[in-house]
């Protein structure tokens, strides 16, 4: 693609071209020298108009594209602090979200800690959605009468001994 300078160097050239054409007709085939003076200088004129007219849209054309380029410039520096402040935010929320999880974390640690001190079970326990570890028979630790008989691999279902499914925590039965 031809920048702007250039494509003014290739009009330039031309006019030159059409200029010193024009003057070479005029000097030839006019007769009358002061109308050959007159053609001539105007023939100058015109086409140092034309170049001067070519000069002028190239600097328009790179001054809008200054003009653009400054404008994009600012509206990404405008945009920064926006954004900082932005990422700050969500390193905030980002901080926080750890936090909370860290602290489920630890509450989780502690409550099955009570739970086996205040039930010690010699069975397998797990919970419904997770894979059976050990074939056998499994009762629901709410309702006992409800059994499933699991192979490893498997998933544990939802129990439904109130009619309506629950997350049921299933231990095997010896």
């Amino acid at each position: 693609m031809r920048t702007q300078l250039e494509h003014f160097h290739k009009r330039a050239r031309l006019y030159v071209l059409g200029a010193a054409i024009l003057i070479i007709l005029f000097a030839l085939f006019i007769p009358n020298v002061t109308a050959k003076v007159i053609l001539i200088i105007l023939t100058i004129i015109a086409f140092a108009v034309l170049a001067i007219v070519e000069w002028l849209k190239k600097d328009d054309v790179t001054s809008k594209k200054d003009d653009a380029r400054q404008a994009a410039k600012a509206s990404v520096e405008k945009q920064k602090p926006e954004e900082t402040k932005r990422k700050a935010e969500e390193a905030k929320k980002a901080e926080e979200a750890k936090k909370a999880e860290e602290a489920k974390k630890t509450e989780a640690a502690k409550k099955p800690k009570a739970k086996k001190a205040a039930a010690p079970d010699d069975g397998i326990t797990t919970r419904t959605g997770r894979y059976c570890v050990e074939d056998g028979t499994y009762h629901c630790s709410e309702h006992p009468d409800r059994t499933v008989e699991m192979v490893v691999g498997k998933r544990f279902p939802p129990c439904r001994g109130d009619g309506k499914g629950h997350s049921a925590i299933w231990t095997l039965s010896k």
